[in-house]
């Protein structure tokens, strides 16, 4: 069975000021039905699957929380920042939820792929939220083909951490 993952977006280090605060990056938190590593779909009448001819590398929330990892750091904006479990102490944690990844298909054969998470930075020593907002991507329609598909993801998914990294660099300066 194919294997497949997802890459983090090529970005330009911006250069400027550096956040001086120490950002730890929680695993997302899912339904039991996205933390898995098999590439979930979705039908009308809300029906529900998962293909059956490929996986992700990883559970689906731990690859996702490697590609915001990777994303921040290549960012170039951090002054320490660190996945959760690595006992490096935190300012804020990132935390976040995944509420839909899936290829879905409507009414036409050609799936499209649907992106949700939503996105917290917590203040961990006031114990408050700071910001939130939801990130959503909505692809195009793609070939049947399950290659087609984790293209999509990826892409789709590339363009969502792109701008999850803009809009904490931008919330915590």
């Amino acid at each position: 069975m194919p294997i497949y993952t997802l890459s983090a977006p090529a970005l330009e280090a911006k250069g400027s000021k550096t956040i001086g605060r120490s950002v730890v990056v929680d695993i997302p938190q899912s339904s039991a039905f996205y933390n898995t590593q098999r590439i979930a779909v979705s039908f009308p009448g809300f029906k529900k699957d998962y293909y059956a001819n490929g996986q992700w590398g990883d559970q689906l929330p731990d690859l996702l929380q490697q590609v915001l990892v990777q994303t921040l750091e290549d960012s170039g904006s951090f002054k320490s920042l660190s996945r959760a479990g690595q006992g490096m102490a935190a300012d804020i944690i990132l935390q976040s939820e995944v509420r839909e990844f899936s290829a879905t298909y409507d009414k036409a054969d050609a799936p499209h792929v649907v992106i949700s998470l939503h996105v917290k930075l917590l203040d961990a020593k006031a114990g408050h939220v700071m910001a939130s907002q939801t990130f959503t991507r909505v692809g195009e329609p793609l070939k049947n083909t399950l290659e087609s598909v984790v293209g999509g993801f990826n892409a789709e998914n590339q363009s969502l951490v792109r701008d999850v990294s803009e809009w904490v660099v931008e919330s915590l300066r």
